[in-house]
């Protein structure tokens, strides 16, 4: 069973999409990966992974929170750690789960160019690796 599940509908077009790709060939050993189409789901595959990447059909759009539900969230438990100047909440946080970020940018795309990925891919890669590891 794949460590990484990611979930979306694969596209070879889409830049960002090819970037996960170059990420699922560069796990680290003892992870391996695997995309699920939304359309034929296996929740079973997907619920056993240590971890789940959530990859939207194409990150090119005008998505975003409705800044008018951020006080609800933020109050229900969700952070906020990042905000833009131009685009406003960045990345949340869901406190009390091995590894919950969603974004608002495609950390595939930016590489740390030493050979190692964006940061954020690092520590999504080590919490995956901690859950495989305590089960």
């Amino acid at each position: 069973m794949p460590a990484i599940a990611v979930v979306g509908d694969r596209n070879p077009r889409y830049e960002t999409h090819r970037g996960i790709d170059r990420v699922l060939d560069s796990l680290p050993v003892g992870l391996g990966g695997a995309w699920h189409a939304t359309d034929a789901l296996d929740t079973e595959a997907v619920a056993a992974a240590d971890g789940v990447w959530m990859a939207p059909g194409t990150p090119y759009c005008s998505f975003g929170l409705d800044p008018s539900f951020e006080e609800m969230l933020t109050s229900a438990g969700l952070v906020v750690s990042g905000h833009a100047p131009d685009a406003g909440v960045e990345i949340v946080e869901l406190p009390g789960r091995p590894f919950y970020v969603g974004t608002m940018f495609q950390p595939q795309m930016s590489p740390a160019g030493d050979g190692r990925e964006h940061p954020l891919i690092e520590a999504f890669f080590a919490a995956a690796r901690a859950e495989r590891t305590a089960a």
